[in-house]
């Protein structure tokens, strides 16, 4: 909680008030865990030359003091109070949290773990390190102190990280520096030298954010007592902001196409209308933005090499060889984006990974199964434009939507055999609530996309404004909408809540097509449902339908999914049914990194999961899909 220096972890409560009554002044506060309730933390509130305890209660869902006020963290907490004060003593006397005292907690950096257990620890080294990762965590043995934990071969080593004077250092003869940080790059750059000679080097550090499926409890227990959520969503912020252009959103032309001025499509990865007008400027945007992550976690997608627009330019003889296949021998496939375009760009790894199929309509079906070898995409550096083909040779023009194998080559357009065992992803569209004047687009991007289920958790109305324009009709109506013909044909309420509507579509007069509009309605805004469990049973029901739509040859497009902005709600539904289909293509052994999952589809479009509480939702829906089907396992 490094960025909340009011929580000082490992202080005493004597500690904490000699610590207010001897640097702090009127009004000055700090939180300390409890020392009656494990779970519980107390606040202490200096008030002339008195301290003033009170006690915040956590049921593990919420924290709270003794009135109606609940809070998902307890940043939350401690922020209400800063700002609308209303804390009141024992004799009814109003307090107001003033400056709090400050205290340099180091949990922002990869390496701290916290107070992750000695064996845990060992544990975690032995089977995901090598020789010279580490970790530090907090002492066991002492408070105050820490412990810096290397791997060397097949052992792990054990140093206590003393606090005196305070400074923290290794002990006599070793360097003592002010904060942990500037410690640990010391001996980044120092072997640390044992009284045997042995010199032990700190390479790489063991990153917190991963997390083994078997000890989710543990971990968001751990980051539930520390209100780690709140550190954790803050470091990502920091790390991911925003990234990349999003000019087109930003022309005046587009404006009024956007419900929200300051959230727009990233240029690299947005819808681009087809059947329009491109005589009018801006008549192909449209506020959206294609969503794609491969399953394995560590095979990631390198936007830098993917900006620019797509053309379909013969290869050059001459460009670097860089191979990226994403579907092969596959009909389901849908192309996100069509071409490099002059783009000149250096990258570790790219890739193209687009297919909207479903691994499995119930989740739980794969996750007791063994780990699976796969691969997903092999890349070095695009230094040139490249080209689309299909492993038949197709001209470009023939894989327009997506319905081939894509092979995106720059060596003169030779296929490799080399990704034999290719991964099945899905493909989602995130995008805004409808305005009045972007419902023609809405439904024009559907029926380009092939898209057959709609997402919608946003209400018309939240809290007496405008959140999504009705873009669809009551049951047993048609209405145009410009080119589009939308006719509801059932209305289905679920005691999951949600409403299942169920449309015949047509543009210009073509084919009907049957669009599912899954509306959940238990999301408000900004805020998580009360329960994981509608989510997950919501998530099944979706995959089910869009399975079910596969394997009857319709060959559905991308799942479209929006709230009001299509950031917020949207990058949480789509995160968890993400991390949820890795855990049921790896097995239970397998890793998630939460965090990094959150960076990759922030990537491709601004600021997806919005808030501390969604964040904290998203473990916890994990957590409970992990409950649910280890019962069936």
């Amino acid at each position: 909680m490094s960025s909340q220096k009011w929580f000082h972890p490992r202080i005493s409560a004597v500690e904490a008030e000699k610590l207010l009554l001897e640097k702090g002044f009127n009004g000055s506060f700090l939180v300390h865990l409890s020392a009656s309730d494990p779970d519980a933390f107390t606040l202490l509130i200096r008030r002339d030359q008195e301290v003033i305890k009170f006690i915040i209660q956590n049921n593990n869902y919420f924290f709270h003091l003794c009135d109606t006020e609940k809070f998902a963290t307890l940043t939350e907490l401690i922020q209400f109070y800063m700002k609308n004060g209303g804390l009141k003593t024992n004799n009814g006397d109003l307090l107001e949290l003033g400056q709090p005292l400050m205290h340099i907690e180091p949990i922002n950096e990869k390496w701290y773990h916290a107070n992750i257990p000695v064996k845990e620890c060992e544990k975690l080294l032995l089977n995901r390190g090598k020789t010279g990762s580490f970790l530090v965590r907090q002492s066991q043995s002492k408070s105050g102190d820490y412990t810096l934990s290397v791997r060397i071969n097949d052992d792990v080593r054990h140093f206590t990280i003393h606090w005196q004077n305070n400074n923290y250092g290794l002990g006599k003869g070793e360097p003592f520096v002010d904060t942990l940080s500037a410690l640990i790059e010391h001996y980044k750059r120092h072997p640390l030298v044992e009284i045997c000679g042995t010199a032990i080097h700190l390479t790489q550090p063991l990153n917190v954010a991963s997390i083994a499926i078997s000890n989710i409890d543990g971990r968001v227990k751990q980051l539930h007592n520390k209100d780690g959520f709140s550190e954790e969503f803050a470091a990502l912020n920091r790390a991911s902001r925003d990234q990349f252009p999003h000019k087109e959103g930003n022309k005046l032309e587009n404006r009024n196409k956007n419900r929200y001025s300051d959230i727009l499509p990233y240029d690299y990865t947005r819808v681009k209308l087809i059947d329009v007008d491109h005589g009018v400027d801006g008549a192909d945007y449209i506020n959206a933005n294609y969503i794609c992550f491969p399953i394995d976690g560590e095979r990631v997608i390198d936007v830098n090499a993917l900006q620019g627009n797509f053309c379909t330019s013969k290869p050059n003889s001459s460009n670097t060889n860089t191979l990226v296949q994403v579907k092969k021998n596959s009909s389901n496939s849908q192309l996100i984006r069509r071409g490099f375009k002059n783009t000149k760009h250096s990258t570790k790894i790219a890739s193209m990974p687009i297919n909207n199929s479903v691994s499995s309509s119930n989740k739980s079906d794969n996750l007791c199964k063994p780990k699976q070898s796969e691969f997903f995409l092999k890349g070095s550096s695009i230094n040139s434009s490249c080209t689309l083909c299909s492993p038949n040779n197709n001209s470009p023009s023939d894989v327009v939507n997506g319905n081939k194998s894509i092979v995106v080559t720059s060596d003169g357009g030779k296929l490799s055999n080399n990704l034999t065992k290719p991964e099945e992803l899905k493909t989602y569209i995130a995008t805004q609530g409808c305005l009045t004047n972007t419902i023609v687009d809405f439904w024009n991007m559907i029926w380009q996309e092939n898209t057959r289920v709609i997402i919608m958790i946003t209400e018309e109305f939240e809290r007496g404004k405008s959140k999504c324009a009705r873009y669809w009709t009551n049951k047993g109506e048609t209405k145009q909408f410009g080119p589009a013909k939308i006719k509801c044909i059932s209305k289905v309420t679920s005691l999951e809540k949600y409403i299942l509507r169920e449309f015949l579509f047509s543009w210009r007069d073509q084919s009907e097509r049957h669009i599912y509009h899954y509306h959940f309605q238990a999301w408000p805004d900004h805020k998580v449902p009360s329960s994981s469990d509608s989510v997950l049973d919501f998530l099944k029901d979706v995959n089910t339908k869009q399975k079910q739509l596969i394997q009857t040859g319709r060959k559905p497009g991308p799942i479209c999914v929006h709230c009001s902005a299509g950031i917020g709600r949207t990058g949480t539904f789509i995160v968890i049914d993400i991390i949820l289909d890795q855990i049921d293509k790896n097995g239970i052994h397998t890793e998630i990194d939460i965090q990094r999952t959150i960076g990759m589809v922030r990537s491709q479009r601004l600021g997806l999961v919005q808030t501390v509480a969604q964040y904290k939702f998203i473990y916890y829906a994990v957590q409970r899909y992990i409950q649910r089907t280890s019962k069936r396992c």
